[in-house]
């Protein structure tokens, strides 16, 4: 699926926007922090806003990537890898959970990169 970047922006940052999204969905429903049928609707608002050009950056250090099919892929097979996990682990998610805040996204961002590379400042 071809990733199409915003002017100045290299195709990487599409994939890398694509990676972080699945990595958050799959988080999200694998860790029962949100239901896996709300993450679809949360995914569905902020897909909106990024088409729109409303979506405020999750990572200060890039820009807002293009919303592209493959970034949308990506969610889908994030939930589906989470509600794997979930199942996994045995745990159970609430029926209905309250969206993050921006502020919140920056910080699950932080915090998956904090894990997968120890030493991220």
């Amino acid at each position: 699926m071809a990733c199409t970047p915003l002017a100045g922006q290299s195709v990487e940052n599409g994939f890398l926007a694509a990676a972080e999204r699945r990595d958050l969905c799959r988080c999200w429903v694998g860790t029962a922090r949100f239901p896996a049928r709300q993450i679809p609707g949360m995914v569905g608002v902020d897909n909106m806003g990024k088409l729109r050009g409303i979506t405020p950056r999750h990572n200060p250090n890039r820009l807002t990537s293009q919303l592209t099919p493959y970034q949308m892929e990506a969610q889908v097979s994030g939930i589906i890898a989470g509600k794997a996990g979930m199942k996994r682990l045995g745990v159970e998610a609430p029926i209905v959970a309250i969206p993050p805040t921006c502020q919140a996204l920056s910080d699950g961002y932080a915090g998956l990169q904090a894990a997968r590379h120890p030493g991220w400042p």
